[in-house]
């Protein structure tokens, strides 16, 4: 399953919130814990969930961290074909820098295609936390999902900074709120809520095909929660790890 999968690393965020600290580099590039970057608590999930084929994707002030990464991730077997692999815009489908989440996946199709998996992974590079990737796949495929998101529960109050999901029972979403002024409550406690921790898994083919059409539509803001989850929560193919 593992070999089946590509993981596609979003790095290319400015980090308004962290200024000064991001003033002269991306946000995942920020030092963490002494010797660490943001960036490696996401590259260290991958590899410890035997995740070795990683597409990292940068654009802002993207110096310091490809650099970091050139030299402190060279560990993955080259020769068995496993790599981590930075990927700057390269205007190949246009003339824009990455408008929005959804966007860099799709500039970058060529190499998504290129690829032999059937699913793909898409994180963020600026997040902090511990995860095992295989238990969220294994769950995708036995559940047949088109897509599957990493969720949380977390409280009400806070809930108005990230998607929030509305799940069924049996793990489906069913309805998603995108950083709403009043996130709706979870049936299980009225303080909490489930919140999208911005980890997707997704078929690779439909992820393809999701992204053409979204790239099509003027009025798309290309962005994942915005634009590609409620439509794919409308077609019911959208569950919640």
């Amino acid at each position: 399953m593992v070999r089946d999968t590509l993981v596609c690393l979003l790095a290319g965020g400015e980090g308004e919130r962290l200024y000064p600290l991001t003033r002269d580099r991306a946000k995942p590039a920020v030092p963490f814990g002494g010797i660490y970057r943001i960036v490696d608590l996401t590259l260290s999930n991958c590899i410890n969930s035997d995740l070795r084929h990683i597409y990292v994707l940068t654009q802002y002030k993207a110096l310091s961290l490809n650099r970091h990464i050139r030299e402190g991730w060279g560990i993955v077997a080259n020769e068995l074909g496993e790599f981590i692999n930075v990927l700057p815009p390269m205007k190949r489908v246009g003339n824009d820098w990455y408008k929005g989440t959804a966007d860099a996946i799709f500039q970058n199709l060529y190499s998504i295609g290129s690829e032999p998996c059937k699913q793909v992974l898409v994180l963020s590079g600026d997040h902090v936390y511990k995860m095992n990737y295989q238990l969220m796949l294994q769950q995708h495929v036995d559940a047949g999902a088109g897509v599957t998101i990493g969720t949380i529960e977390f409280d009400l109050s806070e809930a108005s900074r990230f998607g929030v999901c509305e799940v069924d029972s049996g793990g489906r979403i069913i309805g998603w709120q995108e950083k709403p002024a009043n996130p709706k409550p979870s049936v299980h406690d009225p303080t909490k809520c489930q919140v999208s921790m911005g980890i997707y898994c997704f078929n690779r083919d439909l992820l393809i095909e999701t992204l053409l059409a979204d790239a099509d539509d003027p009025e798309s803001k290309h962005d994942f929660g915005k634009n590609i989850i409620p439509r794919l929560i409308e077609k019911n193919l959208a569950y919640s790890y």
